[in-house]
């Protein structure tokens, strides 16, 4: 695990981008660091092409600025939170 400086990313079709105004850790992130990787994929995932290195988080909740492309039921403004995220750099 580091910490380091990423560019920012439009959100693709399907996609919000939230401005974060809370964030905090979860118990999984913990054990990723002082055990890991235990979750995060070292190979590509077969169905998500998700692998390492990633952005993992999902404690933190804002206020949506953003839309990706495809229909949304979602406005920007809103206050919005993630269930699981993933972010590739």
């Amino acid at each position: 695990m580091r910490i380091e400086d990423v560019p920012e990313c439009a959100p693709r079709p399907g996609e919000v981008k939230l401005k974060v105004h809370y964030c905090g850790i979860c118990g999984t992130d913990l054990h990723e660091y002082l055990e890991g990787p235990m979750f995060i994929a070292k190979e590509p995932h077969p169905l998500t092409g998700y692998g390492a290195p990633v952005i993992i988080g999902h404690e933190f909740a804002g206020e949506i600025i953003a839309l990706g492309g495809g229909r949304h039921r979602l406005v920007g403004g809103r206050p919005g939170g993630a269930g699981g995220v993933s972010h590739l750099p």
